[in-house]
């Protein structure tokens, strides 16, 4: 539905019928009524509903539809609300958060709050007692996006037993300005041999936290995201992906890596090398490689990174942000691009106007119908390509 256009009678027609949907994912639910929307998510979640993501929840999703979905869940037991996810819920309090984790825990396994500005001790302590117990569903998803969470409600997760997370297999921690190195490092070091997706995007983090990432067990982990993590430097990178250190894990093996945002010079040839080789070691066939590299903002990478990148991840990239990476030429994009398989179907090259025609038009891969999105080619020199 367009945005504002969603109301309590669409709300009504959606969730009213004999089909009993086990995913509801509605984008925009600000004008739905609060006691409509409560009213409904009890019977839904009693009628079998796994999933719900509700964005723009802020005038629909207040305490009445928490206590609701709660007291739904509880009843329902381990075969309720698997997936919570919430876009903007103003209205709710810590505590109402808290309720929600105290009635659902024996079936929520993954819980994402995204500009949710309640959570904050009572939400932890909820997940410290209510998880890791048993009863109790295994805590898969944490995904925690613009919530202003206090340091006092993150530092608590310290104390928390190390069974509440073991299980946890993505971690998000986007936009939170109280994560410290601490927590992430207690949340890592829990998670070891689990986690599969990591993303830290504009938090005050430093090496400390690379390091503890470092001396876990990735072997699961297959995609890691750092944006805007300005005091993280090159060597704590090298190390994370370097093989053979004493007393450590192999390096993950990832297929999706983001380093984006960060200081212009934190991200070298060295770094993209050697995730590049991390990313295939021998074994793993046709699951090897990098499916998605964004190294944006990264001022030092020159043509070196699109070889270690052909070299290594050829038959596997499929997309490739090397946005306002002003040393990579036509001539390392172009060997990159002519050594890569036709799965590659998406460069970004927004900054990048040291890219000229020679590879823009002259790439046999670059022009029109060619199956590859290029994507900035209106900074060009000559102006925008002529369409046919």
């Amino acid at each position: 539905a367009e945005r504002n256009a969603f109301d309590g009678r669409a709300f009504a027609v959606v969730t009213s019928g004999e089909d009993r949907p086990e995913v509801i994912d509605l984008s925009d639910c600000a004008n739905v009524p609060r006691e409509v929307f409560a009213a409904a998510v009890g019977r839904l979640v009693r009628d079998g509903l796994r999933v719900l993501r509700v964005g723009h929840a802020g005038r629909c999703f207040g305490p009445e539809a928490a206590r609701e979905l709660a007291a739904a869940a509880e009843e329902g037991g381990a075969g309720s609300i698997f997936a919570l996810s919430l876009g903007g819920a103003y209205l709710l309090k810590d505590e109402d958060y808290a309720a929600i984790v105290a009635g659902a825990c024996r079936s929520l396994s993954s819980i994402e709050l995204r500009a949710c500005k309640g959570v904050g001790t009572a939400f932890c302590a909820a997940l410290m007692k209510h998880y890791g117990v048993a009863g109790s569903a295994s805590l898969l998803e944490l995904q925690l996006e613009h919530v202003d969470t206090p340091t006092v409600a993150v530092e608590s997760l310290l104390a928390a037993p190390p069974n509440v997370f073991k299980n946890l297999r993505s971690l998000r921690l986007d936009h939170v300005a109280s994560i410290t190195d601490a927590a992430v490092s207690s949340l890592l070091r829990a998670a070891s041999g689990s986690l599969e997706a990591l993303s830290l995007h504009h938090v005050a983090v430093t090496d400390e936290s690379l390091e503890a990432l470092r001396q876990t067990d990735t072997g699961r982990l297959r995609s890691l995201s750092l944006r805007g993590l300005r005091d993280v430097t090159p060597a704590a990178l090298e190390a994370l992906f370097t093989p053979g250190l004493d007393g450590l894990h192999s390096p993950p093996a990832l297929r999706r890596l983001e380093l984006a945002s960060l200081h212009e010079e934190t991200v070298t040839d060295h770094v993209v090398g050697a995730a590049a080789a991390a990313s295939a070691p021998e074994g793993l066939g046709s699951g090897a490689g990098l499916v998605r590299l964004d190294v944006g903002g990264s001022s030092s990478l020159t043509d070196l990174s699109m070889e270690h990148v052909a070299r290594h991840c050829a038959g596997s990239l499929q997309e490739l942000d090397v946005g306002y990476c002003h040393c990579i030429s036509d001539k390392g994009l172009g060997y990159l691009v002519s050594v890569a398989g036709k799965q590659l179907r998406n460069i970004s090259l927004w900054g990048c106007a040291q890219i000229t025609d020679n590879f823009l038009d002259g790439h046999a891969r670059a022009g029109p119908g060619s199956g590859l999105d290029v994507e900035g080619v209106w900074m060009r020199k000559s102006g925008p390509a002529l369409q046919p």
